[in-house]
């Protein structure tokens, strides 16, 4: 994982994380995980504690899964 920005919303009280992940999982012969970019938004209460983590990925879920079924590199290109 690398972190790309963090940046800090006082006024809506939001801490917004641009993160970037890659890799692979050892299931069965191993499975490259195409890499992608997240936006982690950390809604902020009044007490000063997280009370709500919201994720939005650029690629789709059912991209992610066909890029890590067909071989990734070889059949689809990554966005990030």
């Amino acid at each position: 994982m690398q972190v790309i920005s963090c940046e800090a919303n006082a006024i809506r009280r939001v801490i917004t994380v641009t993160w970037r992940i890659e890799g692979a999982v050892n299931v069965g012969p191993g499975l490259e995980i195409m890499p992608y970019v997240v936006s982690t938004d950390l809604s902020v209460g009044e007490d000063g504690l997280i009370v709500v983590q919201e994720d939005r990925c650029a690629p789709t879920l059912v991209r992610v899964r066909f890029y890590c079924v067909v071989g990734g590199h070889r059949l689809c290109h990554a966005e990030a």
